[in-house]
């Protein structure tokens, strides 16, 4: 993880240092002094291999995210639901680095998560229930629409270890806004 997370720095160094890279794939200035995001995210969790937990489970939940540096954000996010007797949280922190494919923008990252895990226990009488911590890593892409001046839709797709392997796919909308709030003063961060 922490092999993916310098080529990710890396990547923004060098394409914010580099003159002789071409500024096709370099993101709106727009896109870029927008330095604050927020948005509400529901989708399909697929575990594989996660004690107690068989089946695959809805979540929504939020995620907020911060500006780094020109390329880089910190995104906390914290899902919750449940299905089938099963309620499951998971919270993540992760490093997004951003990339502009025509009216398309790219994102790929990489993370920590915390997992609550609780499961019925149908052999004792009464039924009760169990419930497990976990610690794990994830990596992630991400593909944006831009709907609005400062509304995307945003579809994501993470990939997680430990516990087992899991698959979460999301859709969100995405609210983005400037630190300072006032959007006609907006300017990029300088490199």
């Amino acid at each position: 993880m922490v092999m993916i997370l310098n080529c990710l720095l890396a990547n923004a160094q060098v394409s914010s240092t580099d003159p002789s890279q071409s500024d096709e794939n370099a993101l709106s200035p727009r896109f870029v002094a927008l330095g604050r995001e927020a948005s509400f995210v529901c989708g399909n969790f697929l575990p594989n291999q996660i004690e107690g937990i068989t089946e695959l489970m809805p979540l929504c939940g939020g995620r907020y995210g911060m500006r780094l540096s020109p390329k880089t954000f910190l995104e906390p996010q914290i899902l919750a639901g449940a299905a089938r007797a099963q309620r499951y949280i998971l919270g993540s922190v992760s490093f997004r680095t951003d990339v502009q494919f025509d009216d398309l923008i790219g994102s790929i990252y990489a993370g920590g998560d915390i997992h609550y895990a609780t499961s019925p226990i149908f052999d004792v009488d009464p039924p009760s229930e169990t419930t497990k911590l976990y610690f794990g890593a994830h990596v992630g892409g991400a593909i944006w629409a831009e709907l609005a001046d400062n509304l995307f839709f945003r579809t994501d797709l993470q990939f997680g270890l430990n516990p087992g392997t899991w698959l979460f796919i999301g859709f969100s909308f995405v609210l983005r806004f400037s630190p300072g709030g006032g959007q006609d003063n907006a300017s990029p961060p300088s490199p």
